[in-house]
């Protein structure tokens, strides 16, 4: 048997579990933006495209990357009052889609194996991120 005061938290709990749109459009907004940004710094960077500029820069582009992802679910962990796990995969699965979408578009596509990888990647560095943001609310808040 239920008390009245399990009720209230239930449904609480029930209404906090949906997803957010808002905040899934904000941070595959945020991690797309900031994925553009690092691409066009590292090629003003770098001088242009090419093979040598491209091995001797993979390192910072890859981690800028990596802190765009994080970024990203970050904010929607932190943020966000719905499920934050199921919503940084989503924007991480939306970002990476268009992200991929656009590079085969431009002619840069590196495949199927590449794309599946960036998906995996981004999927679970959104994810941690997620958690990071819901960890720090959690010890913030």
């Amino acid at each position: 048997m239920s008390t009245a005061r399990e009720v209230p938290r239930t449904a609480r709990a029930r209404a906090d579990d949906r997803l957010h749109a808002t905040w899934i459009a904000l941070a595959a907004g945020t991690m797309i933006a900031l994925s553009l940004g690092v691409h066009l710094a590292v090629l003003r960077a770098a001088g242009g495209v090419g093979p040598a500029t491209a091995r001797a820069w993979a390192g910072p582009y890859l981690l800028g990357l990596c802190l765009a992802f994080l970024t990203g679910g970050g904010i929607v962990g932190w943020f966000s009052p719905g499920n934050t796990f199921k919503e940084a995969a989503a924007s991480g699965g939306a970002a990476v889609t268009l992200l991929a979408a656009v590079s085969l578009v431009a002619g840069r596509g590196r495949g199927i194996e590449a794309i599946l990888l960036a998906a995996f990647a981004g999927l679970v560095l959104a994810l941690i991120g997620g958690w990071l943001g819901e960890w720090l609310k959690g010890k913030t808040r």
